[in-house]
């Protein structure tokens, strides 16, 4: 997205489901199990529960081990946002932010290293000085306790109940947008949560009540504080959650009315899109207009229940992609400044880059598979070329359990979720232009491959 249109910043915490995230390497991510609807352990779906206060972006707690999934802890920010991440592993990183890093433990086979600040936001740090990246439990690198594998045609929500926010609100077209593109991206559908609603609704409220507050954290004692941590603002609001994540996106409008685009804004982003496209099964979802202030902005906090572990999960052989084929009107480019935790600087170092292209292979045969020991999942191709057949140059963000063969480079990236990787194109793309995405793995030495090859289009 280009700054002309609107300043956007992206603030994203990832919660949690379950002992996904071993992968047989360094795992981790911010997709971590909760062992409740606070401690998790593991990872399928987004970071973490208990979190700490950061003033300067906290990012993922730490990485699973090498047989064993971490357990979860949080780190976020204020006015740069944060995600949680696992604990247990031995690689693992702590969030930055202005609190010390704590330890995570956990992980059948490894125990969890300390949090630790300040660095690049790769490693799970994105400036600032501690962080925390707390937890317990952990398990082998297996499906949850008491999970039944899972069947070939996976677990995805083909339909839901139609939400029942108020007509032409932000909320009813966020709902709407969202879905929309989660089915064409092969993600399945999000059922309304009323209990969600009002953890997103309370912590919004908390943040406009509150000057300079911003973040996934609240303050005791200050106006309107209703509970510290995402995690314990679901649990609060009446949902038991197995795994959850928040994002929010603020944007300032130019002067004159223009419509606010909450689901558009919050899937041009890295770290935000990936936690949205997850395996959470419900949604909650606020939006504010401060016209007062000339700002706007909105919030979503998506989970599963506890009694569905690992989620939502793609077909065997099918993986989660967008840009979703075909579709039209892309932006072209996000403002990487402007979205906390910024991914990593080195990596990419134009504040401008192209729109994110998301792909995650954590499907059904990457959890059986995973289940039984003998997932060992590579990335063969992953590649953006233009309507003239040029490749466009990106680099591409991973999850640590995922590694590239074939001469594909991943650059380890510790806020990801478990099976999810990133192109981010190294500068905008071009408007109203054609692009094709082609993209193989294999999950298992041998194996078929994943394959799939699609398009899409950047707004004119």
């Amino acid at each position: 997205m280009t700054t002309s249109r609107r300043t956007l910043q992206a603030l994203t915490v990832l919660a949690a489901a379950a002992a996904l995230c071993a992968c047989g390497g360094s795992g981790g991510g911010s997709d971590a199990a909760a062992a409740g609807p606070q401690a998790s352990s593991g990872a399928a779906g987004g970071g973490s529960a208990a979190g700490s206060s950061g003033s300067s972006g906290a990012v993922n707690g730490a990485a699973a081990g090498a047989a064993g999934a971490g357990s979860s802890g949080s780190s976020s920010g204020s006015s740069s946002g944060g995600s949680s991440g696992s604990g247990g592993g031995a690689s693992g990183t702590g969030g930055s932010g202005s609190s010390a890093g704590s330890s995570g433990s956990g992980g059948s086979t490894s125990s969890g290293s300390s949090g630790t600040g300040g660095g690049g936001s790769t490693d799970g740090s994105a400036g600032g000085g501690g962080g925390s990246a707390s937890g317990s439990g952990g398990s082998s690198g297996t499906l949850p306790s008491g999970a039944p594998g899972v069947a070939a045609a996976g677990t995805l929500q083909q339909s839901v109940p139609t939400a029942n926010y108020a007509g032409g609100s932000t909320e009813s077209a966020a709902w709407r947008d969202l879905n929309f593109a989660r089915r064409l991206a092969g993600a399945g559908q999000l059922a309304q949560s009323s209990e969600l609603d009002a953890a997103a609704a309370a912590h919004a409220n908390y943040l406009v009540r509150n000057i300079g507050a911003s973040g996934h954290t609240e303050t005791a004692g200050k106006i309107d504080y209703y509970e510290a941590t995402p995690g314990s603002r679901i649990a609060k609001a009446g949902f038991a959650a197995s795994l959850w994540s928040e994002a929010i996106s603020d944007a300032q409008p130019l002067a004159g009315p223009q419509s606010y685009d909450c689901a558009g804004e919050l899937l041009n982003s890295v770290y935000n899109a990936v936690a949205l496209l997850g395996p959470a099964t419900h949604v909650g979802l606020h939006g504010w207009d401060g016209s007062y202030s000339f700002t706007q902005f909105c919030l979503g906090v998506v989970a599963a229940p506890a009694d569905q572990p690992v989620g939502q999960v793609a077909p065997a052989g099918k993986i989660v992609a967008y840009p979703y084929d075909g579709q039209t009107q892309v932006i072209d480019s996000v403002n990487l400044q402007q979205e906390s935790p910024r991914p990593s600087a080195t990596v990419l170092p134009n504040a401008l880059a192209g729109t994110p292209v998301i792909v995650n292979v954590r499907n059904a045969d990457y959890l059986n598979l995973l289940a039984a020991g003998t997932l060992r999942p590579r990335i063969t191709k992953f590649t953006l070329t233009d309507a003239a057949g040029n490749l466009v140059p990106a680099a591409l963000l991973a999850h640590a359990g995922l590694s590239g063969a074939g001469g594909v480079v991943l650059h380890q990236d510790a806020v990801l979720p478990v099976g999810a990787v990133v192109l981010v194109p190294l500068s905008p793309l071009p408007r109203g232009q054609s692009y094709t995405v082609s993209f193989t793995a294999t999950l298992q030495d041998g194996a078929p491959q994943l394959a799939k090859s699609w398009g899409f289009t950047t707004r004119p």
